[in-house]
């Protein structure tokens, strides 16, 4: 006979991670893979990525999105330019909002002035931020 799986284990699909972060840094992140959908966000990344739309593949878009997981194990800080076009400020926004909501630990970083690229290129100025929060949960 097994032993029942660990919520956590359930949650994701029967496996249990083998490692175990420390926190999250999202870098300006489709957080609500719903909401993504249908924005068409990416010229339809998420429905591509997943295989199908919210109304199709329900239980894929309830094991992914984050916004669905909410409160996170660990702390997670959204990084979010307040230029970006590519992906709304109001994803980043209403995670944290969401996770707070459920007692999770989250909080929100906006970069003035950077746009969707900005917070991933350790070239542009915006990368310091994400750098100084990924330090933070070191």
């Amino acid at each position: 006979m097994g032993r029942e799986p660990r919520p956590a284990a359930r949650r994701l699909g029967g496996r249990r991670p083998r490692v175990r972060p420390v926190g999250t840094v999202s870098q300006a992140g489709v957080l609500d893979l719903v909401a993504g959908a249908d924005q068409g966000l990416g010229g339809g990344a998420v429905v591509d990525l997943l295989g199908g739309t919210p109304a199709t593949v329900a239980d894929r878009y309830a094991l992914a999105s984050p916004a669905a997981l909410v409160p996170a194990a660990g702390p997670v800080v959204c990084v979010h330019g307040d230029a970006d076009t590519i992906v709304p400020l109001d994803q980043s926004q209403r995670y944290v909002a969401a996770a707070e909501a459920a007692r999770g630990n989250a909080r929100l970083r906006v970069v003035p002035g950077a746009d969707h690229f900005a917070v991933i290129d350790p070239a542009q100025p915006a990368w310091t931020a994400v750098r100084a929060e990924v330090e933070s949960l070191l």
